[in-house]
């Protein structure tokens, strides 16, 4: 499903093709998100133990991504050179978890279910996503004050878009902080 977005978006020229762009990514990523679940609850991971953890680095791509594209779809402004660097931390878990990448099929057997990394992993995205959240709130706020009396159509379309959008990751949000509250407590 994000996959076949994702070739939609990237393939349609009109439109915002930065918000195009970014929203291809964040499907990917989601997909990717999905698939991880799936393949940890079905205990696929067991029999390729090398999969475990590719998808950490993509745990901390959401907000960025959702955080551009909503700021994308507001301003109708390209990605600058600086904005990569919301993507850092990603970056750094992918260069934290080569030693990782590198174990052998019985080391990363006996790590998978690590309750230390989850811990860890789990608490920075969360915090991670509620200052995205933030970020959001605050771009919605200023977009919000600057519609002029009567918002064109287009200006209202992307407003319900985006506090669906805002609403919905909040959601998702609540729900991750409750997963992980009920992880720690059992």
């Amino acid at each position: 499903g994000g996959g076949v977005l994702a070739v939609v978006l990237l393939t349609t020229r009109r439109g915002n093709l930065t918000a195009n762009r970014l929203l291809a990514a964040l499907a990917v990523t989601i997909a990717i998100l999905v698939s991880a679940t799936i393949l940890s609850s079905t205990r696929y991971f067991l029999i390729y133990p090398h999969l475990t953890r590719i998808n950490h680095p993509f745990d901390f791509v959401g907000g960025p991504l959702l955080f551009l594209y909503i700021r994308s779809l507001i301003t109708n402004s390209k990605l600058k050179q600086r904005d990569w660097l919301h993507f850092l931390p990603a970056i750094l878990v992918a260069i934290c978890l080569i030693p990782y990448y590198l174990q052998s099929r019985e080391y990363k057997l006996a790590a998978w279910s690590s309750v230390d990394w989850y811990q860890l992993r789990s608490a920075l995205v969360i915090t991670q996503f509620l200052v995205y959240l933030v970020l959001i709130v605050i771009t919605l706020v200023r977009y919000s004050r600057t519609l002029k009396k009567q918002p064109s159509s287009y200006e209202k379309a992307v407003l319900v878009q985006i506090r669906f959008l805002v609403i919905s990751f909040i959601a998702l949000w609540l729900l991750g902080i409750l997963r992980y509250a009920l992880d720690m407590r059992f």
